[in-house]
């Protein structure tokens, strides 16, 4: 009587992959957007970390100099190698095994913003570096970002990146 038809169509029309399709994009680039931003977040850990190392080893050298290194107004830029190697020979390996540079230029001194910026006056420094993102460490921010100094103490307030 009754002729049924049988669906004999096995797999997903035109429109279901397409929905499909759309939606793992979506769900993929929210995932590599938060990925990117926690790649940031972890290198501003790292800065922060490797200043801190920064911190110790220029205390331990003025305690048994009574200055710290290079005299009075000395500028050190790690973007600079001539000036580095010049601070790296006041701290290593004595204070540091090795200078930590930043973790984008680990394997390029000399490369552009990512690096550490040392001002010494004899009885005071600020060393600052940029950091990537805002940070709840984050020292202010200027016109290139957001940024994290060490000072030598109560005898150098930071009044800009490179001044106390």
């Amino acid at each position: 009587m009754f002729n049924r038809i049988k669906n004999t169509s096995l797999g997903f029309t035109l429109i279901e992959l397409m929905v499909v399709i759309t939606i793992i994009s979506l769900m993929t680039a929210v995932a590599i957007g938060e990925l990117s931003q926690a790649r940031k977040s972890a290198r501003d850990s790292v800065r922060i970390s490797q200043m801190r190392e920064y911190e110790k080893a220029l205390a331990g050298y003025f305690f048994e100099n009574g200055t710290y290194p290079g005299g009075n107004d000395t500028y050190y830029d790690s973007r600079s190698v001539s000036q580095w190697g010049e601070f790296a020979n006041y701290l290593t390996p004595k204070y540091l095994k090795t200078l930590p540079l930043d973790p984008i230029n680990a394997s390029c001194m000399g490369c552009d913003k990512w690096s550490y910026h040392y001002h010494g006056y004899g009885n005071r420094y600020i060393m600052s570096t940029y950091l990537e993102t805002d940070h709840s460490l984050q020292t202010a921010r200027n016109v290139h970002g957001a940024y994290y100094s060490i000072t030598s103490g109560s005898n150098c307030r930071v009044r800009s990146f490179w001044t106390c």
